[in-house]
């Protein structure tokens, strides 16, 4: 930083310093003077050193604040998507086990069954395949969200209908449940995909 140009481009117009240290250079500071003589001045020299010296240590320490926060953010995805595997692997166990238990009591014993059983074993297990779809849907789901490749189908929709959507999909599940839909009509409608909103309200119903 002694002279104006550099070892590579010698008649360059400008004066360069790194920033950074010897350890580790993220870049440099080019500087165009008006006047070349004062710039080559020891005093002017120190004070651009000392510039690029604090530049360094900004730019360094965006680049670690910026690392930490993309690694932070990394360890939360992780950690959710663990939590939800986990909570889906956990919610096939149920269904599966009532599937076996029907297939079982059907293959076993289905000559000496009524009717009436035979059917509503052959219906717990098609509803639990109903529900193991579902599940798997979910898993699918999120890794399409994770991988940015769910097109989104916006449009203004009424939170009312869309919860009324939500029920109606869930009607057999519910039957034995109390539901109590309070009227929406006065919140304002939202700009959403409604078959994603459904399928949110239904994973939580």
């Amino acid at each position: 930083a002694d002279r104006i140009g550099s070892d590579t481009l010698p008649s360059a117009p400008g004066l360069y310093l790194p920033l950074g240290d010897e350890r580790r250079k993220i870049g440099v500071l080019a500087v165009l003077p008006g006047n070349a003589r004062r710039v080559l001045l020891p005093e002017q020299r120190r004070l651009l050193e000392t510039f690029a010296g604090q530049i360094g240590v900004a730019v360094e320490r965006e680049k670690l604040a910026a690392a930490a926060e993309a690694a932070s953010l990394t360890v939360e995805r992780e950690s959710l998507r663990n939590t939800l595997l986990a909570s889906i692997s956990h919610d096939l166990r149920t269904p599966l086990a009532v599937m076996a238990g029907a297939g079982s009591t059907l293959a076993e014993k289905g000559a000496t069954l009524d009717d009436a059983t035979r059917i509503s074993l052959a219906r717990s297990i098609e509803s639990k395949a109903l529900e193991m779809s579902e599940l798997v849907t979910n898993v699918l789901d999120l890794m399409s969200f994770e991988s940015g490749q769910v097109p989104l189908r916006l449009d203004w929709q009424s939170l009312e209908d869309l919860a009324a959507a939500a029920v109606h999909r869930l009607e057999e599940r519910l039957a034995r449940h109390r539901i109590d839909l309070q009227p929406l009509s006065d919140v304002p409608p939202v700009f959403a995909d409604a078959s994603l909103i459904v399928k949110v309200l239904v994973n939580l119903f």
